[in-house]
């Protein structure tokens, strides 16, 4: 066996991950104005300097219109947070109630810090963590002490001695711990505050020993902890964005988990066509055995790569095979590290019909219509693209691969196009550092379909190169085509899910598109369900969500803005509301394509693409779609996976649906509003039917528009309430368990 050391990083790839922020928004449409730009200057003279240069501001003269998308950190004025040394390298935190007049139970548990040797603002690090309990309510899980949400709460269901632990998914410096507490009646209590760097070495840092009572936070800050703070009963008032969390630093000769790793080899064709080399890499994960096999493809000169993306951190062994033999036998180590990057997009392994990213929190995946692969552009506008989309809590582009047989240089010759690949190699490095990726088509339809047929070599090849370059990116999914049906039939959609799933061992999600021009074709063994639904309607997306039989789902026929063809034409506005019904149908992922032709590359088959370096301006809804995920992730939290639509909780008469989790614990009410051009609204009050549920719920109107909740008051199950909206518009209600 040769040992060689053979690994690069691209220029892009060695860049410092930019960040993972979903709750980062900017304006809607409607604030795009001078007068904007006044208000956010006078904000940056009146707020100085600020702690992330990088962060958004928010100006407004009214405190209560600022959208709250994140947890209160610091209620009490404090001098700039240090770490102290039994707080530095922590992996564990354990909370261990020992004395309590009622059962044991939080409402939030925040561990306040930064990744250990990141020079970043300290946050709120318990979002991100693994949690869990010595006990649980079957309706009060572990996961509620840490949901940014300080009205829901864990409960042990059991008197004291009960613990609560959460895990980080890297080592962490800390400089606060703090614990809202959920008890009645009030009485004194005794919390234990423990620290670890390996599961079994716990250090008591703290106790509490306070006369506690529901709404009291209890703070440990080394050097300047204080007596117990309160706080009303009730949700967190608005308050402006968290600055966005950095990940912890890679050590040089390391990799990062979920960030792709490019071995490099060198080999003479020997006269023959390089793209037909057969190279593949096999790793090993040493301590697990968990073994990946990876195609490795041509780049150019004597040049072949394999993209690999690590999905365990530890130490991977690896080894080459190959048709060339200069290829084969090469060997080697990687060791992985936590990266911070939230992983893999596909399907939830608990709750299969919702869209997760592997580390990181649920999604409705909400992608622009951008040609990534064939569109002129230089690196620096796509940059100011992706920062666009990643700001606005968007996820994926949505492209076609081959248009015109574009992938290919001389497609009879079996030669691929190597500028275009390199140069989507390197636009996936900018995507991935932003938390962002592809929704990914091989071919479109009419003049710009294929020119070989099903299973041909071009094909194959085709199919092969694309696996090989992009699986190692996290965020991927594949999918067939457009109007398949005019140029494939089902046997080649099954046969393409088959070549996906063999070559691509990560699981990334694989679909064909079915519906309209493709037919009726559904892919067998499909990992989620794509539509092509040329509207918005809800009936479709419900159907599109009922469908997915395990499998998340997404509508892959892009609504354009302004558009009024009678194909798939929405105002911005409808844009909106599509998004917060696919959101209301179950979490549908839903795409947005711009409202005039643009055919980049001179393809024939001209298509609303939106332009890289003009999606800013072209793209008018974005404001609205920002408030999405942020709410998603910040107000239904890890209870959204188990939500399903509930028919029986609302009068759907004039528009309204409702969205629960089986132990209606979260129930989110959507009001169509009037003037949608697909579905039916009369704008009127909403009637929540909660006879057969039991208990009482916090209630908060959502807008929308500005992202901003406006509490309702405390509503009793087990009768029915009709509440008039704010407006005519679309709105939502959230109720939440008390």
């Amino acid at each position: 066996m040769q040992r060689l050391d053979v690994s690069r990083s691209s220029a892009i790839g060695a860049t410092v991950w930019r960040r993972w922020a979903p709750w980062k928004k900017t304006a809607p449409p409607a604030l795009r104005s001078i007068g904007g730009i006044l208000l956010l200057t006078l904000g940056l003279l009146l707020v100085g300097g600020c702690e992330d240069p990088d962060r958004e501001i928010e100006v407004t003269l009214d405190a209560s219109l600022v959208p709250h998308d994140g947890p209160k950190l610091n209620p009490t004025k404090r001098s700039p947070p240090t770490t102290p040394e039994h707080l530095k390298g922590v992996r564990y935190l354990r909370v261990l109630t020992e004395e309590s007049p009622s059962w044991v139970s939080w409402r939030e548990v925040q561990a306040v810090g930064s990744w250990q040797g990141a020079n970043t603002p300290p946050r709120n690090l318990a979002l991100g963590a693994s949690i869990a309990a010595s006990s649980s309510e079957p309706d009060a899980p572990a996961d509620l002490a840490a949901d940014g949400d300080e009205v829901s709460a864990w409960n042990a269901g059991g008197f004291a001695p009960a613990n609560l632990d959460l895990s980080f998914s890297a080592s962490v410096d800390l400089t606060e711990i703090r614990l809202l507490v959920n008890q009645s009646p009030p009485g004194p209590t005794a919390h234990v505050v423990q620290v670890a760097a390996t599961p079994d070495a716990w250090q008591t840092v703290h106790v509490f020993q306070e006369t506690t009572s529901t709404g009291t936070w209890l703070v440990y800050a080394p050097g300047g902890e204080g007596p117990p703070q309160t706080t009303p009963n009730a949700p967190t008032p608005p308050g402006t964005d968290a600055p966005p969390d950095e990940p912890p630093a890679v050590p040089p000769g390391s990799v990062g988990k979920w960030r792709r790793h490019v071995l490099s080899l060198s080999a003479d064709p020997g006269g023959a066509n390089p793209f037909q080399v057969l190279l593949n890499g096999t790793f090993v994960h040493s301590a697990s055995g968990d073994t990946l096999s990876l195609p490795g493809y041509y780049d150019g000169g004597n040049t072949w790569r394999i993209g690999f993306m690590p999905t365990r951190v530890g130490q991977w062994s690896w080894s080459t095979s190959s048709t060339n033999a200069q290829l084969a036998g090469h060997e080697g180590f990687i060791d992985v590290v936590e990266s911070g990057h939230p992983g893999r997009l596909a399907r939830d392994p608990s709750h299969p019909d919702k869209w997760r990213y592997a580390d990181g929190p649920l999604v409705v995946p909400i992608g622009v219509f951008v040609n990534a692969m064939l569109e002129d552009a230089t690196t620096e506008q796509f940059t100011a693209m992706a920062d666009f989309v990643a700001d606005n809590n968007l996820s994926l582009l949505n492209f076609r691969l081959s248009e015109n047989d574009g992938a290919f240089s001389d497609v009879n010759g079996l030669q691929m196009h190597l500028e275009r690949w390199q140069r989507l190699e390197q636009r996936m490095e900018i995507l991935t550092e932003r938390g962002l990726g592809i929704d990914l088509m091989l071919y479109t339809d009419d003049s710009g379909k294929p020119s070989f047929g099903p299973q041909s070599a071009q094909e194959q090849l085709l199919i092969r190169y694309t696996v090989a370059r992009l699986c190692g990116f996290p965020v991927v999914m594949f999918n067939t085509g457009i109007d398949l049906q005019e140029y494939r039939d089902q046997d080649w959609v099954n046969w393409y899910g088959d070549q996906i799933g063999t070559l691509n061992p990560y699981d990334h999600p694989v679909s064909s598109r079915y519906g309209g021009g493709s037919g009726n074709m559904v892919m067998q063994g499909q990992t989620y369900n794509s539509v092509g639904d040329r509207n918005s309607a809800i009936a479709g997306l419900l159907a599109a969500f009922a469908a997915g039989d395990g499998v998340p789902a997404t509508n892959n026929d892009n609504f354009s803005e302004d558009l009024s063809d009678n194909i798939n034409g929405h105002s911005p506005a409808d844009i909106r509301r599509a998004a917060w019904k696919a959101t209301i149908a179950g979490g549908v992922g839903i795409h947005v394509r711009h409202n005039a032709l643009f055919c980049p590359a001179g393809i024939t088959e001209c298509d609303r693409y939106f332009h890289i370096a003009a999606l800013h301006d072209e793209l008018n809804s974005e404001g609205w779609l920002s408030h999405v995920n942020s709410f998603v992730q910040n107000h239904l939290g890890e209870i959204f996976a188990a939500m399903i639509p509930a028919p029986d909780l609302v009068n759907s008469s004039g528009g309204k649906f409702a969205l629960a989790d089986p132990g209606r614990n979260r129930i989110l009410f959507f009001l169509m509003g009037t003037g949608d051009a697909w579905d039916g609204g009369d704008g009127g009050p909403v009637s929540l039917t909660l006879g057969n549920t039991s208990g009482s719920f916090h209630a908060d109107w959502f807008d929308p528009r500005t992202g901003i909740l406006t509490p309702i008051g405390a509503l009793p199950g087990g009768e029915t309430h009709t509440l008039p909206p704010p407006s005519g518009e679309d709105w939502l209600v959230l109720l939440r368990r008390l």
